[in-house]
């Protein structure tokens, strides 16, 4: 049995340093201090990683959706990982959780963020689409899929995090 205490960051520890307790603390609790931390480097107009964003689009999915459906995340700020969530969860090692998003993203029919993508008119079409009864009945469908789904979410993110370490600095 893994840990049971939630770990909140008090201190202002480091990802390297998180990391480092994942014998004493529920690895959820450990990735969502880790996305505290890269959430305060955007706020803070820090650059962030490839690798960081990944673990944003990621978290961003499993609370928006484990709150109230896809339907919710592509509804609030969470929207703009749509075109790379897929990928974020291919890159984390997913395959249940990434299979379940690719239904629910091709269901709005909004297809991928280009360079000359207008992100205003994107936004709009998903929105649009949340509209639609059919769509919302699809992404009630797809959302029972994944509150059935038996993947470690956390589990996969922490371990892409200690993975890819060094891609993971403070601001």
């Amino acid at each position: 049995m893994g840990a049971v205490k939630w770990f909140e960051n008090k201190n202002g520890l480091t990802v390297k340093e998180i990391v480092k307790l994942e014998a004493e603390y529920r690895i959820e609790s450990l990735v969502c201090a880790i996305e505290a931390i890269i959430l305060k480097k955007e706020d803070d107009d820090v650059e962030i990683e490839d690798e960081e964003f990944v673990v944003l689009a990621v978290e961003s999915m499993e609370r928006e959706v484990n709150s109230g459906g896809f339907s919710m995340f592509f509804s609030n700020d969470s929207w703009r990982f749509t075109p790379y969530l897929v990928n974020c969860l291919f890159e984390i090692g997913s395959v249940k959780a990434r299979d379940i998003a690719e239904l629910a993203v091709s269901s709005l029919g909004v297809g991928p963020l280009t360079e000359t993508t207008d992100v205003e008119k994107y936004y709009a079409n998903i929105q649009e689409q949340l509209e639609d009864d059919t769509v919302i009945e699809k992404l009630e469908e797809i959302d029972t899929k994944y509150f059935e789904m038996d993947e470690d979410i956390a589990g996969l993110t922490f371990a892409y995090v200690k993975k890819n370490l060094t891609s993971f600095t403070q601001a």
